[in-house]
C-alpha cells in the first residue's frame, strides 16, 4: 500500500492444525528421591527436619519421554518430570538441563521440564527461607542426590522409548475447595473461619475436573498416566515426615491395577487459591471420612482413581498412534509488583522486631526473611522496573494442550486459558518451569482482599502480569492449533469501494479481508468514508455486507491514530465494535504508551507497519526490524508488527532473516512478491519475482504465526482479480 499499506486474514481452527501427525514413541521411569539421611522439609514457616526412620510414603519423581517422528526421522519430542516436592527453585532446572544434555543422546535438553506436585512434606531444594536447617543434610547435598536420581530415570525414559499409543479425556473428582473466605468489610484471609456472622462466602471458585493421559504400548500395555488435578498435594502439610501425600495413594492404588512398573506423573492444575481439605461442612465430610474408613487423604485418592478408572473405560476405545504433536518453549517477561509506599512500611514495621530479637524461634527466621524480600524489592524498584522472565512450555498432542507456568497460580487464570483455548482438551500445569522462586499469583479480587497468598509478600508477579501470562500463554496454543487462511487486503481494490472490495474478496475466494480507513463505503453512499465516523446506520450495513458475503473483517489499516486521547480511544471503539482482530498503521512512536494502554482495554491489536527504506527520507525509520523491536520491548504481546514483505524487499533485506528478528511479534503479514530489489518496484504474482514465497511461508509456519497473511497489491495489472485468486491458491496450497 503506498498511502499505508495493508493486509489481511485470519487464523482458523482446524483439528490437525500447525503440527502433522507423526508416530508416538514412549518412555517412562521413576526415580526414589527420598533420601537416607534427615532432609529439611519446605512448605512452612517453622523448620522441619524428615528421618529416614519416620518416612510416612516415599517421595518419587515420574517420568514420561515423548518423541515424534514422521517417515522414521524424529521430528519433535519432550520429557516431562514431576516431583514430590514443594516448588522448583530457579537454577534446579537449568542446572539439571546442563546435567544430562550429554547423557540424552538425539534429545533436545531445552524441551525438558520439571513440576512439583506441591507436597508440604517433600524434601527441601534450597535454604530458601531458613537461616538454618535444624541438622538436616545441607540443602546442595541433597540436590546432588536429587539429580542422580533423576539423571538415571530421565535416560531410562528416553533410551527406553518405543513405539505406543495414548488416549485422553477429561474426569470429575472433588478434589479441592476455595480456601479464602472473604467478609463483611471486604477483606479476605487464607483459611478464614466461616462461622462467623462476618462470613460472607469463599472468593473464588472451584475446578473439579481431572485431565487424564493414558500411554500404552504396541501391545496396548499401560505404560504411563499423566493426571492433573486443580489441586496442590497438601493434605498432611504441616507433618514433618517425608511423605508425597495423596500422590503416593493414587500411584500405589493405580500400581496395585496396572502392574508395579506402572508410572504415574501427578501434576497440579491451577489451584493457587485451593487446598484439598474441607473449608465448608467439616463435619459431614469428616464424617463419611470415618465411614469409609479412609482419612482425608486416601478419600481425595479414592476420588481420583475413581475419576480415572471411569474416564479410561469411555476413551480406551479411542487410541491414537499417529497424532499431531509439537512442542514450543517460549521465554518471556512479564511486569513485577510493584511494591507501594503503605506495603513497605508494613513490611518495614513487621521486619524491624524479628531482627532485633537475639533469637528467633519457631517459624520467625522465615517470616523475617520473607518481609526483609519485600523491603529490598521496594528499595531495588526505584532503580528499575520489577520484570522477571518466564519460561513457557506448550505441547500438543493431538486434540490436546498442554501449558505449564511456573506459578501458584489462581483459579481466575486458568480459566481464561481453558475458556478461549481452541484445543478440544488444554490442560494447565502450574509450577512448572520456575520464574525467580515459588510465588502465587493472585487474582484482581484477591489482591483487593488481602491476606496470605495475596499480599506482595508472597507473590512478585500481580494481576497485570497475570493478564499477559494468560495472553502469552494463549498466544502459544493458537500457534499450535491455528494455521493461515489465505485474505485478501481491501487496498488491492481501491478503485472501487469498501463494498465492491468485499465483493471482490469473495469472488477470489478469500474468507478474510482487511479494510483501509479512507475508502469510500459503497456506490450507494459514495460521499460516506470508512472509517470510525461511521453512523451507527452505516456500520450495521457494513456488518451486514460482510455477513451476506462471507466474509470475516479481520484488521483495519488506519492513517491517522489521531491528536487526542478521545480521537485515538474512538479509534479503538470502532474496531472493537466492529469485531476487529487489530489496528494497522504506523502511529508516532510517542504515542505508544496511549496505544498500549487502549489495547489493554480493548483487546485489540496494534500491528504496526512498515514501508521500504527511501534515501530521500533518511529521518523515515519503519524500514528497520532492529529498530522496531526496540520500540515493542516490554509491551503487551498484542502490540507487535504487519509486515509487509514487498516493502523489505525493495529495503535490500531478506525477508526470511527479518521475519527472524522480529519473531514472536509477528501479528499479520501483508504477503507480496516484487520483481526486484529496488524502491517502489512494482509488485510480481507469486513465483515470478524474487521474494521466494515459499521460504517466507515456511518461516511463517516453522515460528507458528497464527495471524492473517493477505494478499496485497501496490502495482495493479490489467489482470488483478487473477493474480489474487493465483496467490491465495499458492498460499493455500503450501505444505
Amino acid at each position: 500500500m503506498k498511502r499505508s499499506s495493508l493486509f489481511l486474514a485470519v487464523a482458523a481452527l482446524v483439528t490437525a492444525g500447525a503440527a502433522q501427525a507423526a508416530e508416538l514413541w514412549i518412555g517412562a521411569a521413576e526415580a526414589d528421591i527420598t533420601p537416607d539421611r534427615p532432609v529439611s522439609l519446605t512448605g512452612q514457616f517453622h523448620v522441619r527436619v524428615g528421618q529416614p526412620s519416620n518416612i510416612l510414603s516415599r517421595c518419587k519423581a515420574n517420568v514420561l519421554a515423548l518423541e515424534a517422528r514422521e517417515n522414521g526421522q524424529p521430528c519433535d519430542c519432550a520429557i516431562l518430570i514431576a516431583c514430590d516436592v514443594c516448588y522448583l527453585p530457579k537454577d534446579i532446572q537449568s542446572r539439571f538441563r546442563e546435567r544430562v544434555a550429554v547423557r540424552l543422546k538425539g534429545f533436545d535438553a531445552n524441551k525438558l521440564f520439571l513440576a512439583a506436585t506441591h507436597t508440604h512434606t517433600g524434601p527441601a531444594l534450597d535454604q530458601g527461607w531458613y537461616d538454618d536447617l535444624g541438622g538436616a543434610m545441607p540443602p546442595e547435598e541433597y540436590v546432588a542426590f536429587f539429580f542422580d536420581r533423576l539423571a538415571e530415570a530421565a535416560a531410562r525414559a528416553w533410551e527406553g522409548r518405543k513405539p505406543g499409543a495414548v488416549a485422553w479425556g477429561l474426569g470429575h473428582a472433588v478434589t479441592g475447595q476455595n480456601r479464602r473466605s472473604v467478609y463483611a468489610d471486604g477483606s479476605a484471609a487464607m483459611y478464614g473461619p466461616a462461622d462467623k456472622p462476618e462470613f460472607r462466602g469463599l472468593e473464588g471458585g472451584e475446578n473439579h475436573t481431572v485431565d487424564f493421559l493414558y500411554f500404552l504400548d504396541a501391545e496396548k500395555k499401560p505404560v504411563a498416566t499423566a493426571i492433573t488435578v486443580a489441586c496442590p498435594s497438601q493434605v498432611d502439610e504441616g507433618l514433618s515426615r517425608l511423605h508425597a501425600d495423596y500422590w503416593g495413594d493414587v500411584r500405589d492404588e493405580l500400581r496395585r491395577r496396572y502392574g508395579e512398573k506402572y508410572v504415574v506423573l501427578g501434576f497440579c492444575g491451577p489451584a493457587g487459591d485451593l487446598v484439598p481439605r474441607a473449608i465448608l461442612r467439616k463435619s459431614a465430610e469428616a464424617r463419611m471420612e470415618q465411614l469409609r474408613k479412609l482419612n482425608r487423604r486416601q478419600e481425595v485418592a479414592r476420588r481420583i482413581v475413581h475419576a480415572y478408572e471411569s474416564t479410561w473405560d469411555v476413551v480406551k476405545g479411542d487410541l491414537r498412534a499417529d497424532v499431531p504433536f509439537a512442542h514450543r518453549v517460549e521465554r518471556f517477561g512479564l511486569p513485577g509488583r510493584k511494591i507501594t509506599d503503605r506495603e513497605y512500611e508494613a513490611a518495614k514495621k513487621n521486619y524491624e522486631p524479628l531482627a532485633a530479637k537475639a533469637k528467633l524461634v519457631g517459624g520467625e527466621a522465615a517470616r523475617k526473611n520473607w518481609y526483609k524480600r519485600t523491603m529490598s524489592r521496594y528499595e531495588a524498584q526505584k532503580a528499575a522496573e520489577p520484570r522477571h522472565a518466564v519460561e513457557l512450555h506448550v505441547l500438543r498432542l493431538g486434540d490436546v494442550a498442554i501449558a505449564t507456568n511456573p506459578f501458584e497460580l489462581f483459579l481466575d487464570y486458568g480459566m481464561r486459558i481453558q475458556g478461549r483455548s481452541p484445543a478440544g482438551q488444554t490442560i494447565l500445569i502450574q509450577l512448572a518451569s520456575p520464574v525467580d522462586r515459588s510465588t502465587y499469583l493472585p487474582s484482581e479480587r484477591a489482591t483487593k482482599g488481602g491476606g496470605y497468598s495475596a499480599v506482595p509478600e508472597s507473590s512478585l508477579v500481580g494481576p497485570e502480569g497475570g493478564q499477559m501470562l494468560v495472553e502469552e500463554t494463549l498466544g502459544a496454543i493458537n500457534r499450535l492449533f491455528v494455521k493461515l487462511e489465505p485474505g485478501v487486503s481491501a487496498y488491492t481494490f481501491r478503485k472501487g469501494t469498501a463494498f465492491e472490495a468485499i465483493e471482490k474478496a469473495k469472488a477470489c475466494g478469500a474468507g478474510v479481508i482487511e479494510l483501509f480507513l479512507w475508502q469510500k463505503l459503497s456506490p450507494e453512499h459514495p460521499d460516506v468514508t470508512l472509517n470510525q465516523n461511521l453512523s451507527g446506520e452505516h456500520l450495521a450495513a457494513l456488518k451486514a455486507k460482510l455477513q451476506m458475503c462471507g466474509v470475516k473483517a479481520v484488521n483495519a489499516y488506519f492513517s491517522d491514530i489521531g491528536k487526542t486521547e478521545a480521537e485515538t480511544r474512538k479509534l479503538f471503539e470502532f474496531a472493537k465494535t466492529l469485531g476487529l482482530r487489530g489496528l494497522t498503521g504506523e502511529p508516532p512512536v510517542d504515542r505508544l504508551d496511549l496505544i498500549e494502554r487502549l489495547v489493554k482495554e480493548s483487546g485489540v491489536q496494534l500491528c504496526f507497519h512498515n514501508h521500504a527504506k527511501n534515501p530521500a527520507r533518511p529521518e523515515y525509520r519503519n524500514w528497520d526490524p532492529e529498530y522496531l523491536m526496540g520500540l515493542m520491548k516490554g509491551r503487551d504481546p498484542r502490540m507487535g508488527f504487519s509486515v509487509d514483505t514487498g516493502h523489505i524487499i525493495r529495503s535490500g533485506m531478506d525477508v526470511v532473516a527479518y521475519l527472524k528478528t522480529v519473531q514472536g511479534r509477528v501479528l499479520s503479514v501483508h504477503l507480496k512478491d516484487v520483481q526486484e530489489a529496488k524502491l517502489h518496484s512494482p509488485d510480481m504474482p507469486y513465483g515470478q519475482g524474487i521474494g521466494n514465497i515459499p521460504a517466507v511461508l515456511g518461516e511463517l509456519k516453522r515460528q507458528g504465526f497464527n495471524g492473517p497473511a493477505g494478499v496485497e497489491f501496490d502495482h495493479l495489472s490489467e489482470h488483478l482479480d487473477a493474480d489474487v485468486r493465483h496467490c491465495l491458491d499458492v498460499i493455500r496450497n503450501h505444505k
